[in-house]
């Protein structure tokens, strides 16, 4: 038995402990495979051009790297390559983030196991049971199934494989082939760290951990090889400002103001909330009932240290982990390591910059060393291990059951925010979101009530916005118009607005104004492809056949890959009277796979094509317009 769980273990039995986590990760993820795209994934995933990669070639990688995702190259190109793979359909991008989950529950057993055996606690299972737990615990729920945060999921895999090498390439002797391979281990730690910095600005955090490792593993917490390293420990430090500097630009204090516009907390209210917030995702590692967990959160934002205590409560309770972890050093090592290391690896999302106050995601690294840590005291004792033992799988059992109730949540997204309107029912974004995902459902009173909700709290061009397209599913497109205009009243170069009016007064028959606002919505939109195509119909129905082409070509440098839009070039080509662009236009649409439309390119006579055929066929599916997603 010690044997299993000893770094000399068999090849086997490293295998068995790998499938008995693969076997735990398959039972509590397997039913979140068909959830739904929700909330951020509109914007980074479905609405994203810049993913969009239909050939793997050199100009379609150099285009992924652009886009809002330009600074996290690496989560974007591996949404491309799903979407190269199999669309949109959400199956494959939940099974590779379920993929990286399982992978990355997997380091953390095998960082487990070698960490013990330095602490001299090797020989247990607490490395598969903490490695379970980790696994297993419902706050890490959001960043499995909520697509979006691979981005931190990705990171935190890398992270943790950084670490795995740098510890193999310490624990190999220095010379011969034993030599080449820590060198080895040694590249691979600085390749994984790299990795996951282009994953996620998270990993900025690793020189220093690694540091902070050595120390207290393999220098036993020695300060004078604490001294002798200072110049290190300034390089370490230089070396995560430097990459703050390579993030934020050359005014970084600019940057990070920039960051508070959309949210409605200061800097200083958000030092002195996030303290508490910290305490908090504690809380919800030690009790990750289902019934506590959300996406958006409805936490206050503090003032003064004291005002409510609860701030002051967070400050003091922050000082005191911080001041356990110096006080544990010398007794109980692992333990302290894992304060530092959760409070190190937070420093980043819950200090200065201006981000959401609250999100579970961002316990997901942060929490390894605790629960190693915790796990691994509990088994110390030479005897009488069957009690904890029995308490851990107990513990196991209850957070997996947990995780499949919590993941049946986020399986349907009407349930989802359902859910999350009923903990934080004064916040705006879970209002609208809801509504959003009724008005998909069908359910359009419903939605409207949702939408008058949100507009109650805090009127905002969104909650307008997603009336009015409410008011488009009845039919009612006067009132759909006017709650339009309302919503650019607060943002006037809003696309989604802009598009949204063009599509009502586009059913209304009043062409002219439809062309105005499409026009303005491909302009101020990042990915104008929906706004052009609509306004190539308005062009052509007006019979500005020249203005249609410009539309159109336009277009089909957004989607150089789509036959459609070559096809409809050809019509306005051809009802310009332009024979010969509009048999080049037919051949390449061919060429790209129109097999539909063969027979028109061997017809000499293109000035068939009637502006009905045109029409029918261009208009698509943008009869409803585009919904305000939430930020």
């Amino acid at each position: 038995m010690t044997d299993f769980f000893s770094s000399t273990g068999s090849t086997r039995q490293t295998l068995l402990a790998i499938a008995l986590l693969a076997i735990l990760a398959w039972l509590v993820y397997a039913d979140t495979l068909n959830a739904s795209f929700i909330y951020d994934d509109t914007n980074h995933i479905l609405t994203n051009p810049y993913i969009r990669m239909n050939a793997i070639t050199s100009e379609s990688v150099a285009r992924v790297f652009k886009g809002e995702l330009s600074s996290r190259p690496l989560a974007s190109l591996s949404f491309a390559v799903n979407y190269y793979m199999h669309g949109y359909d959400v199956r494959g991008y939940h099974a590779v983030n379920l993929i990286i989950h399982l992978l990355t529950a997997l380091l953390v057993f095998l960082i487990a196991r070698s960490t013990l055996e330095l602490c001299g606690m090797g020989g247990t299972p607490a490395p598969l049971l903490a490695a379970a737990l980790w696994l297993v615990n419902p706050v890490h729920t959001q960043s499995v199934i909520y697509t979006v945060q691979r981005m931190n999921s990705l990171a935190t895999l890398f992270y943790l494989l950084a670490l795995f090498c740098y510890i193999r390439a310490r624990l190999k002797a220095g010379s011969g082939n034993a030599r080449i391979r820590r060198m080895l281990f040694y590249g691979l730690c600085l390749v994984a760290g790299l990795l996951g910095l282009a994953a996620k600005e998270i990993a900025a955090t690793l020189p220093v951990m690694l540091f902070l490792y050595e120390w207290y593993f393999f220098q036993d917490l020695n300060r004078a090889w604490l001294k002798k390293r200072l110049p290190w420990i300034g390089l370490a430090v230089l070396l995560v400002a430097g990459l703050a500097f390579f993030y934020l630009g050359a005014d970084p204090l600019d940057k990070i103001l920039a960051s508070y516009r959309k949210h409605d907390f200061t800097p200083a209210q958000r030092l002195l909330t996030e303290p508490a917030v910290v305490i908090y995702y504690i809380s919800l590692l030690i009790y990750p009932h289902p019934g506590r967990l959300a996406l958006i959160y409805d936490f206050p934002v503090f003032s003064s240290p004291a005002a409510p205590l609860a701030a002051l409560a967070g400050i003091l309770g922050l000082a005191a982990l911080a001041l356990a972890g110096v006080r544990l050093s010398k007794k109980q090592r692992l333990l302290s390591f894992a304060i530092f290391w959760f409070l190190g690896n937070l420093v980043i999302e819950s200090s200065i910059f201006g981000l959401a106050l609250v999100f579970e995601h961002r316990t997901y690294l942060p929490s390894v060393f605790p629960f190693i840590a915790l796990t691994a005291l509990a088994l110390k004792p030479l005897r009488r291990r069957v009690i904890p033992m029995t308490v851990i799988c107990l513990l196991i059992l209850v957070c997996g059951y947990w995780t499949y109730q919590r993941n049946r949540v986020w399986n349907d997204a009407v349930d989802f925010w359902q859910d999350n309107v009923a903990k934080a029912p004064r916040d705006t974004t879970v209002h609208n979101n809801l509504g959003q995902a009724l008005l998909v459902a069908g359910k359009t009173s419903q939605a409207e009530a949702h939408f008058q909700q949100a507009l109650a709290i805090a009127p905002d061009s969104d909650h307008y916005n997603n009336l009015g397209l409410s008011m488009m599913k009845t039919g009612d497109l006067d009132r759909a118009i006017a709650f339009f205009d309302k919503a650019l009243v607060f943002s006037p170069h809003d696309a989604n607005t802009h598009f949204n009016l063009g599509t009502a007064w586009f059913q209304k028959r009043d062409m002219d104004r439809a062309r105005e606002h499409l026009q303005l919505a491909a302009r101020f939109a990042p990915d104008p492809v929906l706004a052009l195509n609509n306004l190539a119909t308005v062009l052509v129905i007006q019979k500005k056949y020249d203005n249609a082409v410009t539309a159109l070509t336009r277009l089909a440098e957004w989607r150089p890959e789509s036959a459609t839009v070559y096809y409809n070039l050809a019509c306005a080509h051809a009802l310009g009277k332009d024979r010969e662009a509009a048999v080049k236009a037919l051949k390449k649409a061919v060429s790209l796979g129109y097999d539909r439309w063969n027979h028109i390119a061997t017809d000499p006579d293109l000035n068939n094509i009637h502006e009905t055929d045109y029409f029918k066929y261009l208009t698509g599916v943008n009869a409803v317009g585009q919904t305000a997603t939430g930020q």
